[in-house]
């Protein structure tokens, strides 16, 4: 017997019935992944999500900048305060 193991799930209705619970677990997980994936893009817009589809992810030239600055000011700042504590 091919599916012999099948019976071990029960008769056809509990079989149905498992197969139907199954199916909506992945019907709600694929909607809400979809959801959330699409509002991350949005929210971050960082083109994560556009480029799945685009090929091409795209970042603002200001975007970048600003970070270096800022992780340049704040690397001064601290240096700053470990000179004066050893001083």
């Amino acid at each position: 017997m091919l599916f012999g193991w099948v019976a071990l799930f029960g008769d056809s209705f509990d079989i149905r019935l498992i197969h139907h619970i199954v199916a909506w677990v992945f019907i709600i997980f694929t909607v809400i992944h979809v959801y959330l994936s699409i509002r991350e893009d949005y929210l971050e817009r960082n083109g994560t999500m556009s480029s799945i589809f685009t090929g091409y992810k795209t970042e603002h030239k200001h975007t970048l900048g600003e970070t270096l600055e800022k992780q340049l000011t704040e690397d001064k700042e601290t240096g700053d305060k470990n000179d004066r504590k050893q001083s």
